[in-house]
């Protein structure tokens, strides 16, 4: 009879210790935000945009990168390249893909234009030929990334004229719909990826919102579970929690603060999930002062150098 207690007592601590082992060693993601890079063969500035000088912050980003450990991938938020041209292209896919770390891209206003017959459907079948990690199947397109997440890249560019502004088409609407129901049903976390803001960073830019905002945060807040939105698009950072959603607008690299973040995400208790956001500036100093002088509004594109949000 001892000997049988002994035994259920042994096989209970055994069971409760896998339980905890798993809850509490549960795979951490980790990947790099990379927005607003810009590459251009400009030799002026423009505003605050170091375009000058745009391959040698995008190959210092890409340099530090490379020294830190487990990034599961990078993920661009829109504006790779400054002009809509192939040749651009296909300099940012080389040097980007010398890292060997995959990555995929959420195009931006910057980096594609039906006007300069180089649209998104162009580009996507660009970066398809050379990415060997990540093949999306349309210009918006979801996809799960192991047992807890599931990614979705959505494209609000208007390419049909000369537009910051953004529009998400009812198309789109209904797949964003989609996505979430099938996130839902597998309890996976959506991870949003979209280069036009869904929530600003900031008041007054009316030029650059996405004209239908609205009814994508009515989808998102209806999803009533934790939603992580990463976007790009206004070169300021950001992080705001609201409802369900947290919005996480990206540092710009070729403009104050030259920054991206190394974003982990966790499952911790109760459900939440803890994210972490760590900032790596530009090591090229001298460029970033350049650009800070030039940046109006400055307190806007400060950004704190580490932040942990639960959701």
């Amino acid at each position: 009879m001892i000997l049988k207690v002994k035994k259920l007592i042994l096989s209970f601590v055994l069971f409760t210790a896998f339980l905890i082992t798993n809850i509490c060693y549960a795979e951490e993601l980790k990947f790099v935000q990379l927005s607003d890079i810009h590459i251009s063969h400009e030799t002026n500035m423009r505003g605050a945009r170091l375009l000058p000088y745009s391959y040698e912050i995008f190959n210092d980003a890409l340099n530090q990168i490379k020294t830190k450990n487990d990034i599961d991938f990078i993920a661009i938020t829109g504006d790779g390249i400054n002009l809509p041209q192939k040749k651009l292209a296909n300099e940012f896919i080389k040097i980007i893909s010398n890292t060997k770390i995959p990555y995929f891209w959420a195009f931006g206003n910057h980096d594609v234009s039906k006007i300069a017959c180089f649209n998104s459907n162009k580009l996507l079948k660009y970066v398809n030929s050379k990415n060997k990690y990540f093949k999306l199947k349309n210009i918006y397109d979801s996809f799960d990334y192991n047992e807890d997440y599931k990614i979705i890249i959505l494209n609000a560019v208007i390419e049909t004229r000369p537009t910051s502004a953004g529009y998400i088409d009812k198309n789109q609407l209904c797949f964003l719909n989609n996505a979430l129901n099938e996130a839902k049903m597998d309890n996976k976390i959506p991870l949003i990826f979209i280069h036009h803001p869904i929530k600003p960073p900031c008041v007054g830019s009316k030029d650059h919102e996405i004209k239908n905002s609205d009814e994508l945060k009515e989808i998102l807040y209806a999803y009533n579970k934790p939603v992580l939105v990463f976007q790009g698009h206004y070169h300021i950072p950001k992080t705001e929690k609201l409802n369900n959603v947290l919005y996480i607008s990206s540092p710009s690299l070729i403009q104050y603060p030259n920054a991206f973040r190394i974003i982990s995400i966790d499952k911790i208790e109760n459900g939440k999930i803890l994210i972490k956001l760590e900032t790596i500036r530009t090591t090229l100093k001298e460029y970033s002062n350049i650009s800070y002088e030039k940046t109006k509004n400055k307190e806007l594109y400060e950004i704190k150098d580490y932040e942990e949000i639960e959701l």
